[in-house]
């Protein structure tokens, strides 16, 4: 989460048209990508890490593509 509006940057392999921002009900901003809002995890300690994959079959990444992974099953 961000204090105020800020414009994300694409990092290689992501497309900057699908990057943006929404405005939560606490006033502050969330950056989002192809109209997901991203998190990180707690677990996570490094890049490439995805510890919060699946986690209560709620939180899934999102691939450069703006479509949700799911790990199989």
């Amino acid at each position: 989460m961000i204090k105020k509006r800020a414009k994300p940057v694409a990092g290689p392999g992501l497309n900057r048209k699908k990057l943006g921002t929404i405005r939560r009900s606490n006033v502050r901003y969330q950056v989002t990508y192809a109209g997901f809002a991203l998190y990180t995890y707690v677990r996570d300690k490094r890049p490439g890490q995805v510890k919060g994959e699946g986690v209560e079959k709620v939180w899934f990444a999102v691939s450069p593509s703006g479509r949700i992974v799911k790990a199989p099953a």
